[in-house]
């Protein structure tokens, strides 16, 4: 009777632990997938092509924050936002992109902040069609937010689209792929993009 005790116990403590683990702690069991191989996108612009394409984007960015649309609702996001062009990700023929945008502010602007940094990272993904001289864009999101570390916001970033995405359950049918994969080019992400705008 004592021994069935015990077990009923300890099984109780490991659920417990189980659910704090999942539900609370937010850790992921999930086994990640990194696009395979023979699907690796290996398309890489020349410097001055992805210069000049960084350049542009930050101008369209600055549009954007002006005009509070997209990812940047919110009035934290004004004139003295600075934006910074991660990385950039292109199809075969260079005319659809991918990108990250991580945009820096003052830590005064935050409701909450830690006085002791002096700016804060937020970061997102938008992708694009190319359309003359600029880029009919769209943001896909997720959104990382409050960051006073850099580097750490633009890993997180990162990890999600080249190794997480992929991992997520199908939407209606439809699977995600990671952005390094050529098969993200015809993806569900391109249906709405309005290439006129």
């Amino acid at each position: 009777m004592k021994k069935n005790k015990k077990i009923i116990i300890i099984g109780a403590i490991l659920l417990a632990l189980i659910i704090y683990i999942v539900y609370i702690s937010g850790y992921d069991f999930r086994l990640f997938r990194n696009t395979p191989e023979k699907y690796k996108s290996g398309t890489q612009a020349t410097s001055q092509k992805y210069a000049s394409d960084s350049l542009k984007l930050v101008s369209q960015m600055h549009r954007l924050i002006e005009e509070h649309r997209e990812s940047f609702h919110s009035g934290e996001y004004d004139n003295s936002t600075q934006i910074i062009i991660d990385t950039i990700m292109y199809s075969s023929d260079f005319n659809r992109i991918s990108f990250f945008v991580i945009t820096k502010n003052l830590v005064k602007k935050q409701l909450k902040s830690e006085k002791s940094y002096q700016w804060y990272y937020d970061a997102t993904c938008y992708i694009g069609q190319r359309i003359q001289d600029s880029f009919a864009l769209k943001w896909v999101g997720p959104n990382y937010t409050n960051s006073y570390d850099r580097e750490h916001i633009s890993k997180e970033i990162k990890n999600y689209f080249f190794k997480k995405r992929a991992s997520e359950p199908s939407y209606k049918g439809e699977k995600k792929y990671n952005i390094d994969d050529t098969r993200y080019w015809t993806s569900s992400d391109w249906k709405n993009l309005n290439p006129k705008k």
